[in-house]
């Protein structure tokens, strides 16, 4: 999240707190041997490969070394993969470490691209609010075109395998892209990634591997079950969505995408707690030593109350305990005093 135009990581629920904290804990400090590369995951991959090779060129400058060590998060593997097998690779990475990295992609992207749909639970729900919002201040009339034209991460999760299946039918499509755009919506960014070519500079790099992948069972959508989305069209272009059949994976990248590294399970972290529930065995990893305890300061959201108020307004937010979030009317300023919430200012546009 951007806030007053520096990037923050995850000021909202907090994913990467825990782990930041373990980290530290192990003897790393914050801008010194501890860098945070907060980013605009809506745009393309490859353009914020580009930032990180700066952003770890800035790194190397400050611990005056060659090699830095990435743990990388969901698409932030995708990210870090980008650049090691791209042409501008500085060889200065020496460990990477995969948090939940959907290598092959991810089946529920295909609802997000193809339809502005598939947003479920509390977290998604979140997201679509403020996908809804931020697609009304940036022009698009619907939710699908802002998606199309703005968020180019979510086409390059697309898969880069067979995972979708006509209603009737017992086998998947044949993932071919000479049929395109009949069969499968394209993703040239993860064919590329995951050709033999660029596979092979990933394992010629020298760069140690580490891959942790989340396992809460048979709960991830792997193939999505279409019928024809013509009366839709644009929308549902490839196949509307009637049902996701599921498969092993930690309820939002299967198994069979995470695993492209030989894997390291954690039993009962989704995808969203992996960074926090593998933090033992990432700092282990990294240092050799085995944390005396876990960091489990941060809480899991339970619930979502959603309020939509005509503009312009300033609010604030009072807690039961008389603690303040939001502006502070009389002396003109933001107030962040509860504890794990997060008000993004009123300087913004959106609030």
């Amino acid at each position: 999240w951007s806030v007053d135009g520096v990037w923050q990581l995850d000021p909202i629920l907090n994913t990467y707190d825990n782990l930041w904290e373990a980290l530290k804990s192990a003897g790393y400090k914050e801008n010194e041997t501890l860098f945070a590369f907060p980013y605009q995951w809506r745009f393309s991959n490859v353009y914020t490969a580009e930032l990180l090779k700066e952003k770890i060129k800035s790194v190397k400058e400050i611990c005056n070394c060659n090699k830095v060590d990435l743990v990388a998060h969901s698409i932030g593997g995708l990210v870090a993969r980008q650049y090691i097998e791209g042409d501008d690779y500085d060889d200065d990475v020496d460990q990477l470490i995969f948090l939940g990295t959907p290598h092959k992609g991810s089946p529920e992207s295909y609802l997000m691209w193809e339809g502005a749909s598939g947003f479920v639970g509390i977290k998604q729900w979140i997201m679509k609010q403020y996908f809804t919002q931020e697609a009304h201040l940036l022009g698009y009339g619907r939710l699908f075109d802002y998606i199309q034209n703005y968020i180019k991460s979510i086409q390059q999760l697309l898969p880069s395998y067979a995972y979708l299946k006509d209603v009737g039918q017992t086998h998947l499509r044949i993932y071919d892209w000479i049929n395109y755009p009949n069969n499968y919506p394209y993703n040239d960014f993860l064919n590329n990634l995951n050709s033999e070519e660029n596979l092979n500079k990933l394992t010629d790099s020298g760069v140690e591997i580490f891959n942790i992948i989340g396992d809460t069972g048979n709960n991830t959508t792997g193939v999505i079950e279409v019928s024809s989305g013509e009366i839709y069209w644009p929308i549902w272009q490839h196949g509307y969505a009637k049902e996701m059949i599921k498969l092993g994976g930690d309820n939002t990248v299967p198994e069979l995408s995470s695993s492209l590294f030989t894997p390291t399970k954690i039993a009962g972290a989704d995808h969203i707690s992996l960074p926090s529930k593998a933090q033992t065995e990432v700092v282990k990893y990294l240092t050799g030593d085995v944390p005396e305890q876990e960091i489990t300061k941060t809480p899991e959201p339970k619930n979502a109350l959603g309020v939509s108020v005509y503009s312009p307004v300033d609010f604030t937010i009072i807690s039961p305990s008389g603690k303040k979030l939001g502006k502070d009317i009389v002396n003109n300023r933001n107030i962040n005093d509860i504890e794990y919430s997060f008000y993004s200012g009123f300087e913004n546009e959106a609030e």
